[in-house]
């Protein structure tokens, strides 16, 4: 069966539900894929749309979706949302599929997300998770600057009014910033079955008790925009084999 596109919450929300593939036992296991955030939702696609491929294939309902203010679906950024997106998200994945159980696949900033929504998964998979929201939107304030004074073309009173009101492209509320610095993934406080992490070469080092931790050759600078992803397959079929 072929990719449902859908909205809901609202019709605010966009997501792509992927029923398990026929001739294949169903599992009634959904697995909602969370998106990464900003400029590395664009880098991340490919990896979202041959993961919910994959697990289709192997017999899981999957739901990936756009959090509000990205990609397809309503609002903006000016708020954060995110939390309530992605349980809205399992709500409409388990009525959909009728599941009797859930996973949570979450790269990058979408595994913070996913880890302060208080879901209680059986398997919670973070992929180069953001571990500390302060940190990272230090990080994105980094890259916007450099991008700002490698543009030669721009005076620099034009660089320092958009340095201030814009990262990245995206026009971010103080709300959303702020609650966005707030966050922490603690893994002592995810409530799942079984909690997973995926590390790339530049994912962040992660030590935790009970939490598996897998590496694979991937490569991809998440603090440049340009940059591309190398052996994205391997990354596919790490993160599947985590999902049981």
């Amino acid at each position: 069966m072929s990719v449902e596109p859908l909205y809901f919450g609202g019709r605010e929300l966009f997501g792509l539900y992927r029923p398990a593939s026929p001739g294949v036992p169903a599992r009634r296991h959904l697995v909602v894929i969370c998106n990464a955030a900003l400029h590395e939702y664009f880098k991340i696609q490919h990896v979202a749309r041959q993961l919910g491929t994959e697990l289709a294939d192997a017999g899981f309902d999957v739901l990936r979706f756009d959090f509000s203010g990205q990609g397809n679906s309503g609002g903006d950024l000016s708020q954060f949302h995110w939390p309530d997106d992605l349980r809205l998200a399992v709500q409409e994945g388990t009525q959909i599929s009728g599941a009797v159980q859930t996973s949570i696949v979450g790269f990058r900033a979408g595994a913070l997300v996913a880890a302060a929504a208080g879901l209680s998964p059986r398997n919670f998979i973070a992929w180069d998770p953001v571990v500390d929201g302060a940190a990272y939107m230090e990080q994105l304030r980094g890259v916007q600057a450099s991008l700002v004074r490698a543009h030669v073309h721009l005076p620099a009173s034009a660089g320092e009014s958009i340095e201030a009101d814009e990262i990245l492209g995206y026009r971010l509320g103080d709300e959303f910033v702020s609650t966005m610095e707030s966050l922490r993934l603690d893994w002592e406080r995810v409530d799942a079955e079984r909690r997973c992490v995926v590390l790339s070469e530049s994912g962040e080092d992660t030590q935790a008790a009970g939490v598996e931790v897998a590496r694979v050759p991937f490569i991809c600078h998440w603090n440049l925009p340009s940059s591309r992803l190398l052996f994205a397959h391997d990354v596919v079929a790490k993160l599947k084999e985590c999902v049981r």
